[in-house]
């Protein structure tokens, strides 16, 4: 489709202990902390990169984000973002085939190797933490 994934997005509850197990266990880097808030929508995120792999940390306050981190969980990818030089045809071509279908969505395929091993022990280890506080 001549385009290159850019970001992953994954939901987190608590962002501080999502920082930092991206930077002790992967050596990632954080950006500063972003505030979205409109129309009943807030979200406090922060991209955390390692050379070109980057992700979004998402913390959903209100909203659909919200609520889709109370049905699916932690670590949940819900977001992929592209770079394309033709946006146009991409849009074009996307459209052709389907491209935001919920298979489609959920299809890490694109992501490297190395990456998706990361994406999977993060998400792990979210949900470790938040059973062992939920333990206590």
């Amino acid at each position: 489709m001549g385009q290159a994934l850019s970001r992953i997005e994954v939901l987190v509850s608590d962002l501080p202990a999502a920082i930092s197990i991206m930077q002790s266990e992967f050596a990632f880097l954080a950006s500063a902390v972003d505030v979205t808030k409109q129309d009943g929508f807030h979200v406090e995120s922060v991209t955390v990169s390692k050379g070109s792999d980057r992700l979004t940390l998402v913390r959903p306050i209100a909203g659909i984000l919200k609520r889709l981190l109370d049905e699916k969980g932690e670590g949940t990818t819900y977001k992929l973002t592209y770079e394309t030089a033709d946006p146009e045809s991409v849009d074009v071509e996307v459209l052709n085939v389907g491209a935001w279908s919920d298979e489609v969505r959920q299809d890490l395929s694109v992501v490297s190797e190395s990456l998706r091993d990361v994406i999977t022990k993060f998400s792990s280890d979210l949900t470790n933490r938040s059973r062992d506080l939920s333990n206590s």
